[in-house]
């Protein structure tokens, strides 16, 4: 009986006619019982990694400060353009500094204390945004990492490097080894599936990993060829 992609994920082991489909999309593999084998080890790797993400690893920021200092700059530059010609006299007076070179230090003041808010608020949407960035990377860690094991297993078994290619009239990402990729998060994971782009972008920075990690499968074989191309 064929399982069901809970029980799938819940035992980390692919049922019979998953196996096959999955074989099919190999050229049949030279040894389907290793293909299983590492397959299912992907899977439960996969599982367990995904299961411990929990938090990015950047500390979290505290931005009050900034916060406080955005909020008091622009109302003080907003209070300073505001003041009438006898309000500056009255200051000048109080501060023992003649009207015009006090009413002078008060323009210089004013854009510099636009620029200090200006860069508070941008100092706290960097921080926000490396927050978002290594959540995010943290979140695609796992299929990144399945991905590669795909890798070794797609270009061992076919002899052919693992590509992805970008139809640009179609305006979607194909060939055998997103087919690979497509068919084990099907059954593993259909989230990361679902989007043709976003799936194919995941497979092209892994592939450029891999390039980093181990060079083009056909460099190590027969010196030539890029791994990932994007070619129709």
């Amino acid at each position: 009986m064929k399982m069901t992609d809970s029980e799938t994920i819940a035992n980390g082991q692919l049922s019979g006619a998953e196996m096959n489909a999955l074989l099919s999309l190999l050229d049949g593999g030279k040894e389907p019982p290793r293909i299983e084998k590492e397959l299912n080890a992907a899977i439960q790797k996969y599982r367990q990694e995904k299961g411990s993400v929990i938090r990015p690893s950047i500390p979290q920021t505290d931005d009050a400060g900034l916060q406080e200092l955005r909020r008091l700059a622009s109302d003080l530059s907003q209070a300073l353009g505001r003041l009438k010609k006898e309000e500056l006299k009255r200051l000048a007076a109080a501060a023992s500094i003649p009207p015009s070179a006090f009413g002078q230090a008060l323009e210089e003041m004013a854009p510099r204390l636009g620029d200090i808010a200006d860069a508070a608020d941008k100092a706290i949407q960097n921080a926000q945004d490396e927050r978002k960035g290594a959540s995010g990377e943290s979140e695609k860690a796992p299929v990144k990492e399945l991905i590669l094991a795909l890798v070794k297993i797609f270009e061992r078994e076919t002899g052919k490097e693992a590509g992805n290619s970008w139809h640009p009239i179609e305006n979607l990402y194909f060939g055998p080894f997103f087919d690979f990729v497509k068919g084990v998060l099907d059954i593993v994971a259909p989230h990361e599936a679902s989007s043709n782009k976003s799936l194919g972008s995941q497979i092209t920075r892994a592939l450029m990993a891999a390039n980093e990690l181990w060079g083009s499968y056909l460099t190590r074989t027969h010196g030539q060829g890029p791994r990932v191309r994007m070619t129709p």
